[in-house]
């Protein structure tokens, strides 16, 4: 579902169906595409299908 809710230029954001905590995202009104800053980038197979696991750093400032 799609909300139409009002966001500053950086807001926080987390995506639980992905076991992904919150993070600070910057946002461009005017951007196609968007990215994630990932490392220590791993793609594997599980059953029969491609996957990439990766880590992030969720908290400005933290490693």
């Amino acid at each position: 579902m799609i909300h139409n809710l009002p966001v500053g230029w950086q807001e926080w954001v987390s995506r639980p169906k992905v076991n992904l905590g919150t993070i600070k995202t910057k946002v461009d009104t005017g951007a196609n595409t968007c990215a994630l800053h990932a490392y220590y980038v791993d793609p594997y197979k599980e059953a029969g299908d491609s996957w990439i696991r990766f880590g992030i750093h969720p908290l400005s400032g933290r490693s």
